[in-house]
């Protein structure tokens, strides 16, 4: 189960998770690149 494949899965929870946390770190490498600009 490949990172790239994993998101294209339907009916995975483990996919909605990656989501999620792939969403956080999105959010906390802005918020952490903002707060150094």
């Amino acid at each position: 189960m490949s990172f790239a494949g994993g998101f294209r899965v339907p009916d995975s929870g483990g996919a909605r998770r990656a989501g999620l946390v792939s969403g956080r770190l999105a959010g906390a490498l802005l918020s952490r690149g903002q707060g150094r600009n």
